[in-house]
Formats: C-alpha cells, sequence, structure tokens
C-alpha cells in the first residue's frame, strides 16, 4: 500500500477536555503519523465533541469531514484507525459511517488501538519507553526507517 494513495483516519468517540484530547488522542495521532509514515486525520465520532475541539491549526473532523477531506486532496485509500475499548455500537456506528463512502473509496478498518487492558498496558509502556514500535494493530503500515 503506498502512502501516496492512502491516508489514515483516527476514530475515537472524541471529548471536550483539552487535557484528555492532549494526553491521549493527539499523542496516539502523533505516534500513528511517525509509525505509518502517512497523514492522519484526527476524527471524533461525536459530531459535536469534533466541532468543540477543532482548531484552525489542530483540525478535528467528523467521520464524514474527513472522507471527504480525503477525496478532496486525491487520496483513493483509507485505513480507519478506531480507539474504541469493544467492538460494540460505537466501533459498528463508524463502520457503517465509513461504509456510505465505499463506492468513492478503498476504506479499510483495523482493529482498536486501545482494545482491551493488554493493549492498554503496552501503549502505557510504549510511550514511558518512548518508541511506538508495537502498540499499534495489524493492518497499520510500518515505516521503516532505511538501514544503511
Amino acid at each position: 500500500m503506498s502512502s501516496k494513495d492512502t491516508i489514515i483516519i483516527l476514530a475515537s468517540v472524541g471529548t471536550t477536555i483539552i487535557r484528555a484530547k492532549v494526553t491521549t488522542y493527539d499523542m496516539i495521532k502523533r505516534d500513528l503519523a511517525d509509525y505509518s509514515g502517512m497523514e492522519v486525520l484526527q476524527v471524533f465520532t461525536d459530531d459535536n465533541a469534533a466541532h468543540a475541539m477543532s482548531e484552525p491549526e489542530d483540525r478535528v473532523y467528523t467521520v464524514e469531514e474527513a472522507l471527504e477531506k480525503a477525496i478532496a486532496l486525491g487520496y483513493s485509500k483509507v485505513i480507519a484507525v478506531p480507539v474504541f475499548m469493544t467492538k460494540g455500537e460505537l466501533y459498528n456506528s463508524l463502520k457503517s459511517r465509513l461504509d456510505f463512502y465505499l463506492d468513492r473509496l478503498e476504506i479499510t478498518m483495523t482493529d482498536s488501538v486501545l482494545h482491551d487492558a493488554q493493549s492498554c498496558r503496552e501503549f502505557r509502556r510504549c510511550r514511558r519507553a518512548g518508541h511506538t514500535l508495537s502498540y499499534f494493530p495489524a493492518g497499520v503500515p510500518h515505516a521503516l526507517p532505511v538501514l544503511s
């Protein structure tokens, strides 16, 4: 999968608490961009939270806004990386919203970043160690450094 035609959306329910956004979602977004080498759009599935937390220099999108942005930027593929604790109602709702765009984009959805207690422990361990090499689920491309 080429990073030139693929964009990642990091989807969570969202928050309206700035500290929570900065210490979780923003950190995961930054790590995901570093890990994948791809552009990452932050998406809150709660449209009100997305609009409340969005700033010109740090945009938070609704699902539909992010997909329209991907199309406008010329991307043909989207990797959706959810941040939900379970594959329940929120996961299924996100999938339904993504499916509406399948006629215009090739969309794949990974497992959730923080889907169980073990993945949450791994996230904390990686953050303390200063690396992101192991807490992203299968399906997230990894931009390995070129060794000379």
